[in-house]
């Protein structure tokens, strides 16, 4: 991986979850990095726990250990996207309020460079067969609304006082030791346990493997010019026939169950990221069905 020979300081909200956990192992190789997480971690150097809805407490961390951080990777949030219409002002608290804390808090310490972790479901279903950052935003879901709104208040940030942000637009993540199961993983492990599998609705997807995911955090670390981008693999994939795959690799007797679509899900989304490609040289390196096959060997 790219690292900048120059030593930071690196605050990770949610250095606790699936990409927090990957991001600092990778990080800390060559910088100081500390883990802001409202859940300890199975491992860490440096773990603070942080509640970033508690605005004061937020200010007492950054005003007490991280006047000197040079960049804060605000990857924490709750992502359940069903969930989230369930929960409505939960969500909203902790991906609204807590990303106005993080930013507040790095406005009255000084941090300048600020990385959030944003989603694809901002965009919504789109009728484009690869989706750029210019496309319009039409988030169906209350988590999507809630990455939307954070976006909109980091860039208010950027252009009020200056604070150096960056955007990733991120597709659906899968990668070994995933604890929150997303849906490759959820898929294969349900699989291998002899377990029946629901696709929901007629999904046609870019999936993004979490190394690559790490690779476009630590470039945008060091990308000091604010910017939103894309990041997947530029390629989409039916999860039906992801599901298919799965079970035909694992030789399973597993059925595969159609059902409606979820309210607020998105059907199709395919990455345009010729912008994070040229911009920030990310370059995918894992292909979703090479995940799959290197899993079900």
């Amino acid at each position: 991986m790219f690292y900048s020979r120059v030593f930071m300081k690196i605050a990770v909200t949610g250095g606790s979850g699936f990409v927090g956990l990957n991001l600092i192992k990778e990080l800390k190789e060559g910088h100081e990095v500390v883990n802001l997480d409202i859940v300890n971690p199975a491992e860490s150097d440096h773990f603070i726990k942080c509640d970033i809805t508690n605005r004061e407490e937020v200010s007492r961390i950054f005003k007490n250990e991280l006047q000197d951080a040079d960049a804060v990777v605000h990857l924490a949030a709750l992502s359940k996207e069903a969930a989230s219409n369930e929960t409505p002002s939960i969500d909203f608290n902790v991906n609204i309020n807590g990303t106005f804390n993080i930013l507040n808090a790095c406005l009255n310490t000084g941090v300048k460079n600020f990385i959030f972790a944003s989603s694809y479901l901002v965009y919504g279903n789109s009728d484009f067969e690869k989706v750029s950052e210019t496309s319009p935003l039409h988030p169906k879901s209350i988590y999507a609304a809630t990455k939307a709104s954070g976006e909109a208040i980091i860039n208010s940030f950027h252009n009020i006082y200056g604070i150096n942000t960056v955007l990733l637009r991120k597709c659906v993540l899968y990668g070994e030791n995933d604890p929150q199961k997303r849906v490759i993983n959820l898929f294969i492990d349900r699989v291998k346990e002899g377990k029946d599998i629901t696709v929901f609705g007629d999904k046609f997807l870019d999936f993004l493997y979490i190394r690559d995911a790490v690779n476009a955090y630590i470039k945008a670390i060091n990308h000091k010019k604010s910017d939103t981008f894309n990041v997947g693999s530029g390629t989409g994939h039916s999860l039906k026939e992801v599901a298919e795959t799965i079970v035909e690799r694992l030789k399973s007797n597993s059925k595969i169950i159609e059902a409606p679509a979820r309210e607020g899900e998105v059907d199709k989304y395919v990455a345009d990221i010729s912008k994070a490609r040229k911009l920030l040289g990310f370059e995918p390196t894992k292909n979703v069905m090479q995940f799959i096959e290197s899993q079900c060997e």
